[in-house]
């Protein structure tokens, strides 16, 4: 018979306290509450940058304004893993590629948002729930 004196029930108590509190994966993924999702705007533009990473796929776009000026439009698309599986890849989109892109915009009014669609002039069709369409 094993005897539990208070301080072997104490460390036994903090072994327990540090193995439930080690750090895990997260498995909540980051709130889609600064798109308005009930909304969809279309944009044509040239892809000035694109940053082919975690967490997030990013696309940086250069859109004529109303003034046909240059405008920027961050375009934020899925994790790298999602967007191959949907068949877009590293070099999919280059620099000084045209693109039309929708996507459920920002809230706050800024130029950007959550691709739902995009599409280049060399014919690279996507959509981010992976369906197929005709525009």
């Amino acid at each position: 018979m094993i005897r539990m004196t208070g301080t072997l029930i104490a460390a036994l108590a903090g072994a327990v306290a540090v193995a439930v509190s080690a750090p895990v994966p997260a498995l909540a993924h980051h709130s889609h509450a600064m798109f308005d999702m009930g909304q969809e705007v279309t944009v044509a533009g040239t892809v000035s940058a694109i940053r082919f990473a975690n967490p997030h796929v990013f696309l940086l776009l250069e859109v004529a304004d109303d003034n046909g000026g240059p405008s920027l439009w961050t375009v934020e698309m899925s994790t790298v893993s999602n967007m191959i599986r949907r068949g877009i890849a590293a070099n999919t989109f280059k620099v000084g590629d045209e693109v039309t892109v929708t996507m459920n915009p920002l809230r706050n009014g800024q130029s950007g948002g959550n691709y739902t669609r995009i599409e280049s002039i060399n014919g690279v069709q996507n959509t981010a729930d992976g369906s197929s369409w005709s525009p």
